[in-house]
């Protein structure tokens, strides 16, 4: 004798704890509410669960609200053991006059783990929007970190803007979709800039782009100011350091006996051209306290007029002079009427080939490829 419902005596051959699947979903005691409460932040869409806002990731509205709608109703049902919820489809019905939705009709799949069957079931969902804590604060100027940004020794030029406006494009692209403003107050201090950000994780992703791509020196340090309202924990504010080195992109420097210049920084690291053989090679950020930079009143325009077998004579551009070199002093293969420079390295003066460097940092590299690849 075959298998049967022990309810309704179907031998329909996929049994659930004794009963067919009709009786199954019949008897479950499943009861989703006919409605559920979502809260929204207006300004950057971030949605509250519990106590605690969430970011949404950079997608559709409606997609995050299926979500958050999964959540909610997952938080207030009680399902039978075996059953879960598997999906929830949210349909826009009504929206608010700023055309944000503010009522959703729900779909709520159900499925019982024994044979793999599954319900529909019906639910609305209401929206509500308010400000997160982040989105207030930073309406009334409140924020988290202050990134310094100085140079070492100098004052911030428009080279430094540069690399403070790619990092800030960085900051857009890490925080695509959250909508709201990272940053409250940019001010001019002390030949750089104190910038504010709403929250540390910007200010670190703004710092962090400064240091890998630009060789900036990076220091943090937190400050306790009180004690946080949403979790009653201790409360910090944090100073982030990020001071531009004096040697940047295109600066000629003497290292270890050798004469580079800096083409650019990778992931902190200084990537220099040697002057002398075109070869390229990276610098740690720990030893460019080794380095000397070459000033620019050291730098000699000149030009090979003729050579010899033992020498070499030379136009000096700047002082309007001739002036004889030994041939081991400028390039073996240097001929009449190229053009170079005369540098001073470890105490005795050198003629390169002038190689036009590439201006182009490491930062500027890495934003193009990722723009080939879509990012931007």
């Amino acid at each position: 004798m075959g298998r049967f419902c022990a309810r309704c005596g179907s031998e329909e051959g996929c049994y659930i704890h004794g009963v067919c699947s009709k009786c199954f979903w019949e008897a479950a005691d499943v009861e989703i509410p006919p409605e559920v409460r979502l809260f929204y932040c207006r300004v950057c869409h971030s949605h509250m669960q519990g106590k605690r806002w969430f970011r949404m990731r950079p997608r559709p509205l409606r997609e995050d609200m299926e979500d958050a709608a999964m959540t909610e109703v997952g938080r207030v049902v009680e399902l039978p053991e075996g059953v879960a919820i598997s999906y929830v489809r949210a349909e826009v019905v009504g929206e608010d006059d700023e055309g944000l939705p503010k009522l959703l009709s729900l779909k709520v799949g159900l499925k019982e783990a024994v044979c793999g069957t599954t319900k529909e079931v019906t639910s609305l969902a209401r929206v509500a929007y308010m400000e997160c804590g982040d989105c207030d604060g930073a309406t009334r100027g409140a924020y988290e970190a202050t990134v310094q940004v100085r140079g070492e020794g100098r004052e911030v030029d428009a080279q430094d803007e540069g690399a403070i406006e790619a990092a800030f494009r960085e900051v857009d692209r890490k925080t695509a979709g959250r909508g709201r403003q990272e940053v409250t107050e940019i001010k001019e201090v002390g030949g750089g800039y104190d910038i504010k950000f709403v929250s540390l994780n910007s200010a670190r992703i703004f710092s962090r782009w400064l240091s890998e791509f630009f060789g900036a020196t990076v220091c943090e340090s937190p400050k306790l100011i009180g004690v946080s309202k949403d979790t009653g924990g201790r409360a910090y504010r944090n100073t982030i350091s990020a001071r531009l080195p004096a040697a940047r992109t295109g600066t000629l420097i003497e290292y270890e006996g050798k004469a580079f210049r800096i083409s650019g920084f990778d992931r902190g690291m200084a990537v220099v051209e040697g002057l002398e053989d075109g070869r390229s090679r990276r610098i740690l950020k720990r030893d460019m306290g080794r380095i000397r930079i070459i000033r620019d009143d050291e730098i000699r325009p000149v030009r090979l007029d003729s050579r010899s077998p033992g020498c070499g004579t030379f136009y000096d551009v700047t002082g309007n002079r001739f002036f004889e070199a030994l041939s081991d002093a400028f390039p073996r293969g240097m001929r009449e009427g190229e053009t170079g420079i005369m540098v001073a390295v470890g105490g005795a003066k050198r003629i390169f080939a002038d190689r036009k460097a590439d201006a182009k940092s490491g930062a500027e590299n890495k934003m193009e490829g990722n723009a080939q690849r879509g990012h931007y």
